[in-house]
């Protein structure tokens, strides 16, 4: 994702990436984005940006009008316009 301000326009924009590789497989990927840097991150292996891991537990999995819902629940209350359902995992 990017805007124009910082990225120009979409032509300069796709330009950026038309060399940028993506190794790995599907457990498991590295991918060096032109604006973050090295990006990695598999099925039994953590999100790392430049090395530094990315913490995917320390935020709520849904906070918005519709459900608010902790990360690792397993029960999911959404709701909108007075209807509600309720979802067990």
């Amino acid at each position: 994702m990017g805007d124009e301000k910082t990225d120009g326009n979409f032509d300069q924009f796709a330009a950026r990436f038309k060399n940028a590789a993506i190794t790995g497989d599907t457990f498991a990927f590295t991918y060096t984005s032109p604006s973050l840097g090295k990006l990695s991150f598999g099925w039994n292996e953590d999100l790392k940006v430049n090395g530094e891991e990315i913490s995917f537990r320390n935020y709520k999995r849904y906070d918005n009008p519709y459900c608010d819902t902790e990360f690792g629940e397993k029960s999911y209350r959404i709701h909108c316009g007075g209807e509600e359902v309720k979802l067990e995992f």
